[in-house]
C-alpha cells in the first residue's frame, strides 16, 4: 500500500508544480529568428525526340500491305465521300486481310476500302 500512496504523492506534487509555473507571470523567453535563404538550381532536363513511325508491314496470302499506304488510301476515301479527315488520330482502321478490307470509323462514320 505505501507505494501506491506514494504514487498519489508523487502526482500531487507534480501537478501542483505545474499549475504553479503555469500561474507564475515570469516574462516570456524571446525565440530567436532564424533566416532561411531558398536556394534554386537551374536544371537541365533532356528533351525527347519522338521516334519516327518505323516501316510496318502485313503480309497475307501473297499479299503486302503497308500501313501508310493503308492510311493515306483510307484518308483519300473519307474525303471523297465528304467527310473531312481534320486530325488523324481520331482516325481508327482495322485490317481484315483475309476479307483483302480495311474497315475504319471516324467520329461516327464508318466505311471501307477493297484493298
Amino acid at each position: 500500500m505505501n507505494k501506491r500512496i506514494d504514487k498519489k504523492k508523487q502526482k500531487r506534487t507534480l501537478e501542483s508544480a505545474v499549475t504553479a509555473t503555469a500561474t507564475s507571470s515570469a516574462p516570456a523567453t524571446a525565440t530567436p529568428v532564424v533566416e532561411i535563404k531558398e536556394v534554386v538550381k537551374e536544371v537541365k532536363v533532356p528533351v525527347e525526340v519522338p521516334a519516327k513511325n518505323p516501316a510496318f508491314y502485313v503480309q497475307y496470302q501473297s499479299a503486302e500491305y503497308t500501313v501508310s499506304a493503308i492510311t493515306e488510301r483510307v484518308i483519300a476515301d473519307c474525303n471523297a465521300k465528304g467527310h473531312a479527315v481534320e486530325n488523324p488520330e481520331a482516325l481508327s482502321i482495322y485490317l481484315k486481310p483475309e476479307d483483302k478490307k480495311a474497315y475504319y470509323t471516324l467520329g461516327g462514320f464508318n466505311g471501307y476500302i477493297e484493298l
